[in-house]
């Protein structure tokens, strides 16, 4: 049980922010740890009781914010994620603009990055929408809805692989489901705490 709690130190050690060693060091053990998530959406931690997110919490966060900025392109989407809802409180602006960018080159213009892998899922699809939705403005709103028709393309994906290319969408045994799925999205957008705008949907639903 000791050597065990010992293993633990030594690995949280080695991924959280050090000071003795270099910004570049710092730097690079800040990507690893990111790109070492991808591999497991976060479900191997460095222990039963160290998480991503508290590995993350060791980096000052005007750091986090810097590293980010610099390799976000490089990252999944969960890496991107987890790093955004611990700064964007803090730095709303510059995590904003990210958060936008991701969903331009990866919803909008397809490009083939890392940020991009797996976004197109119904799970990182709504993240993205309430994260979105933690910013409650008009730009957020605009791309919410270009998130809010991926999500109904992924819907309709999973009908067409059930029934087939050559049947209908209304035949899909959980079509109402779906469809309600995509039609109510924008409750997670908008949440408890984002009024004052007015819902209107796009013209992909």
């Amino acid at each position: 049980m000791i050597q065990s709690s010992i293993a633990i130190g030594e690995s949280f050690k080695r991924l959280k922010y050090n000071q003795q060693i270099s910004l570049t060091a710092n730097e690079k053990q800040f990507l690893d740890n990111l790109k070492n998530d991808c591999q497991s959406y976060g479900y191997k931690r460095t222990s039963d009781t160290v998480t991503p997110a508290e590995v993350l919490s060791t980096y000052p966060k005007e750091l986090s914010i810097l590293f980010l900025k610099k390799h976000y392109q490089k990252i999944c989407y969960y890496g991107v994620s987890l790093v955004l809802k611990h700064l964007h409180r803090d730095y709303r602006k510059k995590s904003q603009e990210i958060i936008l960018d991701v969903i331009k080159k990866c919803l909008q213009n397809k490009e083939k990055l890392p940020m991009c892998d797996g976004i197109e899922t119904k799970a990182s699809l709504f993240d993205l929408t309430v994260l979105l939705g933690s910013y409650c403005n008009v730009p957020t709103l605009l791309a919410f809805k270009k998130v809010n028709c991926a999500y109904k393309r992924v819907a309709d994906k999973e009908c067409k692989m059930y029934k087939g290319q050559q049947n209908p969408l209304s035949d899909c045994p959980y079509g109402f489901s779906s469809r309600s799925e995509v039609n109510e999205l924008y409750k997670s957008y908008f949440g408890k705490n984002c009024k004052g705008m007015i819902w209107r949907k796009p013209k992909c639903l």
